[in-house]
C-alpha cells in the first residue's frame, strides 16, 4: 500500500471529467463554468459540508454533516440519504431532465448475488452503484456486488486502527469486485474516519491511498469526490467499455472485431498482477479464446510480441489479433497503472518496488481441452510428443516457453485425424533470450513441474550459475505425464480417489528446497524411481512404463555418471551437453515405439474407424469401473523382448522395494495435515 499519495483525487476526477458527464446529461444545453466544483460549492444544498458556526461538536452526527437528524434510520443510512439528496440537487440546478438521469446511487443495502459464490457477513457500510432513474424507483431496496463500483468504509475515530482496519476492509471488497466483476479495472474506496476522509484506487498494481484531509477544512475535496462518484460513468469509475452485454451474456471488442456470447473458461484469484481473464467464444465457425490481460511495462518479452513471432509455429497457440486498451475517456494512449502513479516518479522511476501494467486482450485460436481430457494412451503419448517438437521448434526461433505445465497444454482436434493433438498455451513467462539474456537467470514456472536446475535457482539465487534452457521444458514435460499416470485412473479426466496420499502428491507440491531434494533423489537414480514413482502409477498407465523409463534415462543423466561409468552411447549424456535436435529426435524416437507397440496388429493409428465395426482404433485400451486396463497389452507383452526385459526390471525394482522402505518410513508416516491435496 503506497499512503500519502499527492492529489490523488484530483488526478483520478479532474473539472474537465466531472463537466463532461454532466454536460452529456444536459445535451450540452447549458454553459457549465470552467471551475465546476466552484460553481457546485455555491449551491445551497453543499451548505450541508460546512459546519454550522456556533454550533457544539456534541449536537452533531459523527462526521459533522450538517443534515437532518432523524432517529428512524441509522447514521449511515442517514449520509447514503445525505449524498443522494446532493445529487439531485445538482441535476436540478443543471436543469437535467429525469429521463437523462442515469445516477449512482449511494446506499446502505447490499444483498450478496445469488449467481455467485462470493458470499459474506463483512459488507461495506455504503456502495455507490450505477442505477438509472427509472430502476431507482421500481427496483428492490437491496442491490447486489454486481452493481456496486465504489465502497464506502464509516467508522467514528480516526486512530491508527481503524485506518488498518478500513484498509483490510476495503481490499478484501475490492478482492471481491475484481472476481465477480468481469469489466472491472479499478476499484475505488472510501474511508470516512471521524471528520478525516481517505481516498483509495486499488488496481491491478496495488493499492493507492490519498493524503488525509479534514472534511471541515476542506468541503471542496469531499464535494469533488461525491459529485464524481454521484456522476461519472463508465471508464472513469474503473468500468472497461469494451465489454458489454447483460448478465451472463457478455461481448467484448478487440480491435474494433466483436466477439459474442463469450464464457469465461479461467480467471485468476489474485487482485494484484496481470488479473488473467480467459473467455471462449465462437465467430464464423471458428472457436478463439479472448485473454485479457494486464502486462508488465518493463519487460522485454510480452506474450504478444512472442505471439506474432512464432505464427506458423505447428503446437502452439496462434494469434489472430491484439490491442493495447485506450486509456481513460479515450484521452490517453493506453489503460494503464502508471497514470496514477506518475506524481511518485524520482528521476523516471518510483522510489519503491512495484510493477506498473498496462492493458492487454489477445485473440487467440485453437480452443482445446485440458490435457487431462485425453480419450486414451495413444492421444496422450501423441499430445506429448507434439510438445516434445513445440519446445524444439521455439527453440530454433530463440523462445522458451519456461511454465511447461499440465495448465499449459491443451487437446486440439485436427480435420481428418482420429486423435486430439497436443498445443502449448500461455506465454507469459516466455522469453526471447535473443532479446532478453538476463531472464534466463530468472526462476519462473509452476513448482511441482519445475526442473531441478530452475528449482535451484529459486533456492541459491545468484550463487547458481545455472540458466534455464530448452531442456528444462522437455524435464517440465516429463513432470506432466508422471503426475497424469500417478494423479489420474484413466481417461476422460478420471480422478484417483487415493491420489492425495501418493509421494508425488505429499513431495511435489511441497515448498522448494523439499520438491528439489525429492526429484533429485527420485530421478536420477533409475531404482529410486522406479521404487518412489513408478511404484505409484495407476494400472490403466502400465502399457507405456516402458516408455516413461527409456524417457527418463535420456533426461535425467548426472555429469558423475560420465566419469564412474562407460559412456559408449548418446544416451549417457546430460542433455545440457547433447544436441537439441538430436535430443528431442530420440524423445520422439521413444513415444513412437510406444505408440507401435499400443496399435492394434496390422493397423494405422491415423486410421480413424475400423473398416469392420466403425469403431475408432486410437483408442485401443478401455478402463473398467474400477479404473482397470482391460485390453491384450499381456499378450503383446509376452511376444515382445523388450517388455520381457522391462517386467525382469520391474521385478528387481520390486525386490529392491523392501531394502528401500525403511529409509522411506519418514515420508510415508508424514502427517495428515501436511499432505498436499490436489487442486
Amino acid at each position: 500500500m503506497i499512503e500519502d499519495v499527492p492529489e490523488l483525487i484530483e488526478r483520478k476526477f479532474p473539472d474537465d471529467v466531472i463537466t463532461h458527464w454532466i454536460e452529456r446529461r444536459t445535451r450540452n444545453t447549458v454553459k457549465l463554468p470552467e471551475d465546476i466544483i466552484s460553481d457546485i460549492m455555491k449551491l445551497d444544498c453543499m451548505r450541508s459540508f460546512i459546519k454550522p458556526e456556533g454550533t457544539p461538536d456534541s449536537e452533531l452526527n459523527p462526521w459533522h454533516l450538517n443534515y437532518p437528524m432523524n432517529t428512524e434510520k441509522s447514521p449511515k443510512e442517514l449520509v447514503a440519504a445525505h449524498f443522494n439528496a446532493l445529487a439531485d440537487s445538482i441535476y436540478r440546478h443543471y436543469d437535467i431532465s429525469e429521463k437523462l438521469r442515469y445516477v449512482n446511487v449511494f446506499s446502505c443495502e447490499l444483498a450478496d448475488s445469488p449467481k455467485n459464490v462470493w458470499t459474506t457477513n463483512r459488507k461495506p457500510d455504503i456502495i455507490v452503484s450505477r442505477v438509472s432513474a427509472h430502476e431507482k424507483q421500481n427496483r428492490p431496496a437491496q442491490l447486489f456486488w454486481d452493481d456496486a463500483f465504489s465502497a464506502w468504509i464509516l467508522k467514528t475515530l480516526d486512530t491508527p486502527a481503524t485506518r488498518r482496519e478500513a484498509h483490510d476492509q476495503l481490499s478484501c471488497f475490492a478482492f471481491r469486485m475484481f472476481n465477480i466483476q468481469p469489466a472491472t479495472r479499478f476499484f475505488l474506496g472510501v474511508a470516512l474516519l471521524g471528520t478525516t476522509l481517505l481516498f483509495y484506487t486499488f488496481d491491478r498494481s496495488g493499492d493507492l491511498v490519498s493524503d488525509a484531509f479534514d472534511i471541515r477544512e476542506n468541503p471542496e475535496k469531499l464535494c469533488r469526490v461525491v459529485v464524481a462518484l454521484s456522476n461519472v460513468d463508465g471508464r472513469d469509475i474503473g468500468w472497461d467499455v469494451l465489454f458489454n452485454g447483460c448478465g451472463d451474456v457478455q461481448n467484448v471488442y478487440v480491435n474494433d472485431t466483436l466477439y459474442e456470447n463469450i464464457k469465461l473458461i479461467h480467471r485468476d484469484p489474485y487482485r494484484v498482477g496481470k488479473g488473467v481473464r480467459c473467455y471462449s467464444t465462437e465467430k464464423d465457425g471458428i472457436q478463439y479464446v479472448i485473454k485479457d490481460t494486464w502486462i508488465d511495462c518493463s519487460s522485454k518479452s510480452q506474450e504478444y510480441k512472442l505471439l506474432e513471432k512464432i505464427k506458423g509455429v505447428e503446437g502452439v497457440v496462434q494469434i489472430v489479433d491484439y490491442e493495447l486498451i485506450p486509456g481513460k475517456n479515450f484521452k490517453v494512449d493506453k489503460d494503464t497503472t502508471a497514470t496514477d502513479r506518475l506524481p511518485l516518479l524520482e528521476d523516471g522511476e518510483l522510489p519503491f518496488a512495484c510493477v506498473l501494467r498496462d492493458h492487454y486482450r489477445i485473440a487467440m485460436k485453437p480452443y482445446g481441452q485440458c490435457l487431462l481430457d485425453f480419450d486414451s494412451l495413444p492421444e496422450l503419448l501423441t499430445a506429448i510428443k507434439d510438445i516434445i517438437r513445440a519446445i524444439q521448434a521455439l527453440h530454433k526461433r530463440n523462445i522458451l516457453h519456461r511454465d511447461v505445465s499440465l495448465a499449459n497444454i491443451v487437446l486440439v482436434s485436427i480435420a481428418g485425424q482420429a486423435l486430439r493433438r497436443g498445443v502449448l498455451i500461455d506465454f507469459d513467462s516466455a522469453i526471447d533470450f535473443s532479446e532478453d539474456y538476463e531472464g534466463l537467470e530468472d526462476a519462473t514456472g509452476t513448482v511441482r513441474f519445475m526442473a531441478r536446475g530452475i528449482l535451484e535457482l529459486l533456492g541459491l539465487g545468484w550463487l547458481n550459475t545455472e540458466r534455464h534452457a530448452y531442456y528444462h521444458d522437455l524435464e517440465s514435460l516429463f513432470y506432466v505425464l508422471c503426475w497424469i499416470c500417478t494423479a489420474q485412473a484413466g481417461p476422460h479426466d478420471t480422478e484417483r480417489a487415493d491420489f492425495d496420499k501418493t509421494r508425488m502428491a505429499r513431495q511435489w507440491d511441497e515448498i522448494e528446497e523439499r520438491t528439489l531434494e525429492y526429484k533429485k533423489r527420485t530421478m536420477e537414480s533409475s531404482i529410486d524411481f522406479g521404487f518412489s514413482v513408478m511404484s505409484q502409477f495407476s494400472a490403466y498407465f502400465d502399457p507405456i512404463r516402458s516408455c516413461v523409463r527409456e524417457l527418463r534415462n535420456v533426461l535425467f543423466v548426472k555429469e558423475e555418471q560420465l566419469e564412474s561409468e562407460e559412456a559408449d552411447t548418446q544416451q549417457r549424456v546430460p542433455p545440457s551437453r547433447r544436441d537439441r535436435d538430436e535430443l528431442c529426435d530420440e524423445l520422439c524416437e521413444i513415444i513412437d515405439k510406444a505408440l507401435h507397440d499400443l496399435a492394434p496388429p496390422e493397423c494405422s493409428l491415423n486410421s480413424e474407424k475400423d473398416p469392420e465395426d466403425g469403431s475408432k482404433m486410437a483408442n485401443t485400451t478401455t478402463v473398467t469401473e474400477n479404473g482397470i486396463q482391460t485390453d491384450n497389452d499381456s499378450a503383446r507383452s509376452a511376444s515382445s523382448p523388450d517388455r520381457s526385459a522391462e517386467a525382469t526390471q520391474a521385478t528387481d525394482e520390486t525386490s529392491y522395494a523392501g531394502s528401500k522402505r525403511e529409509r522411506s518410513v519418514e515420508v510415508l508416516n508424514e502427517p495428515e495435515s501436511k499432505r498436499t491435496k490436489r487442486p
